[in-house]
């Protein structure tokens, strides 16, 4: 914050001294805007003391970086900081070629100032012009360009005087800006310094206490430390209030004001640790039907909770069932235990004896059998079933399935096949007639234009022959163009018909 304004100021002084012809004098200025607002210091940062209204006319009897007058306000009885963006001058400057330059004749009484707690006071100085005669003559009209005064170090002060709106003279004296005679920080009161991984960092019971040479020592607690440009508390990888912190030791700094100004203090994280194991989804089958296997754990989920507040799912692999199947009874109660991170839970499973009967089939929700010629057809979500003489069943993945052809249309007869069973289910493939038929039942029409449409514009996507036929164009991409097209056809503007 601090290179940002210093930067505002420097900008600021350049556009000054490239452009002095825009400097107005003292005087008599009258106020351009409605309402504009005085100051105590020549800065909006500073207290508004009074209010002007539009056509007042006050006297500028300084200007303060050409941006802020100062000027006595009768009615409120304060003299303070006018923005010189709301006035206009009365009365124009009279040319004045007879001053050669400018020469600051006596020093401000003060000269030595300490970091960011003293602004500018120019009490004293004196500047007198040059004549061409030799003389000296004492002005006022001039203008001040303050330097950053929140810095330690030797700092500029550049007074101009444009006598005429035209000619520009500059001179200049020095300020000293003073260190804060802080002497140290230390951590009065340490925040949490204890934490479980994830955690987050809590630094709100920080009490921090600042030292000083002269004076007395200064206490601040988080609230006061949050906003304050002076201070800076992070740890030694950037983390702030709030971070989430990684397992081990956290170096936390807190400087004031100057990188040689600094204390620190330490906070450790330990691994989390699982304090909690529940059921969230059981298994998808719970029955047994081999007593010298381990049961199959697919579709479990458990929830882990840790000791820093952290819930996540553990899924079934992640997870190991342990149970001795030769000792499984006949029927439900036999119990498997599913560890993990060291803890575990239990479950129950059937054990049953029954025998396989059939395989049956599982079409998802949504799923179509309906494909178009030429179509990738896809029946991987097909789930096969084995179902026992108890009507328990179990899914199988080890099944054979007869491959449909995408280039016959009709209806195709597809087989599954596993072990001594099988079944059997039917796809149909629908022909495509021509460019333009998207929904391939033979006729082009609006419908077509339609679905080409919703899916120039990303609202559905068309595949494999439905792509086919919604590129009118030929283009190889799907567009209004071709929904255009589509439509013409669709009343007889356009002839699309390609059989295939």
């Amino acid at each position: 914050m601090k290179k940002f304004i210093s930067a505002i100021l420097l900008i600021t002084m350049l556009f000054a001294f490239v452009s002095p012809a825009y400097a107005s004098g003292t005087g008599k200025y009258v106020v351009v805007n409605d309402v504009t607002s005085v100051f105590s210091t020549p800065g909006i940062g500073g207290q508004k003391i009074a209010e002007l209204t539009k056509n007042t006319v006050i006297e500028i009897t300084e200007i303060r970086n050409e941006l802020f007058g100062k000027a006595y306000i009768p009615k409120d009885g304060v003299t303070g900081w006018v923005q010189m963006g709301a006035l206009k001058a009365l009365e124009a400057p009279e040319p004045d070629d007879s001053i050669t330059g400018i020469k600051i004749k006596q020093l401000p009484e003060k000269r030595e100032y300490t970091d960011g707690t003293e602004e500018l006071d120019l009490t004293g100085l004196k500047v007198v012009s040059l004549g061409k005669d030799g003389k000296e003559a004492l002005i006022t009209g001039y203008s001040v360009y303050a330097p950053e005064m929140k810095v330690p170090g030797e700092k500029t002060v550049t007074v101009s005087y444009s006598p005429d709106g035209v000619n520009s003279y500059t001179d200049s004296f020095k300020v000293t800006v003073k260190r804060l005679p802080v002497t140290g920080i230390s951590v009065k009161e340490k925040p949490k310094t204890e934490y479980s991984e994830n955690q987050p960092l809590d630094l709100t019971e920080i009490v921090v206490v600042c030292s000083f040479s002269e004076g007395d020592d200064s206490i601040y607690t988080y609230s006061q430390l949050k906003d304050n440009p002076d201070f800076r508390i992070e740890g030694c990888h950037g983390e702030m209030h709030g971070a989430s912190l990684t397992k081990g030791t956290h170096t936390i700094k807190v400087t004031y004001k100057y990188t040689d100004i600094f204390t620190e203090f330490t906070v450790n994280v330990t691994e989390r640790r699982l304090v909690g194991l529940t059921v969230k989804e059981q298994p998808k089958n719970l029955t047994v039907y081999d007593n010298k296997k381990i049961p199959a754990l697919d579709g479990l989920v458990l929830e882990a909770a840790y000791d820093n507040g952290e819930k996540e799912d553990v899924y079934h692999y992640n997870c190991e069932a342990v149970c001795d199947p030769t000792q499984f009874i006949i029927g439900p109660g036999n119990r498997v235990d599913v560890y993990f991170g060291g803890m575990y839970v239990t479950l129950e499973f059937r054990y049953s004896v029954a025998v396989p009967e059939k395989i049956t089939l599982e079409f998802p929700k949504g799923f179509t059998l309906n494909f178009f010629k030429g179509e990738e057809i896809d029946l991987s979500p097909v789930k096969v079933r084995l179902v026992y003489s108890d009507d328990t069943f179990e899914y199988v993945t080890d099944y054979k399935m007869s491959t449909p052809d995408p280039t016959v249309t009709g209806t195709q007869h597809i087989s599954v096949i596993y072990r001594e069973f099988s079944e059997v289910f039917v796809i149909n493939i629908s022909p495509y007639f021509s460019k333009g038929d998207v929904d391939g039942n033979g006729i082009i029409s609006s419908n077509d234009a339609r679905q080409t449409l919703r899916a120039a514009v990303g609202l559905t996507k068309l595949n494999g022959m439905t792509f086919f036929a919604g590129d009118a164009d030929r283009d190889d991409k799907i567009s209004a163009n071709d929904a255009r097209l589509i439509l013409r056809a669709s009343v007889g503007l356009e002839n699309l018909y390609i059989t295939l």
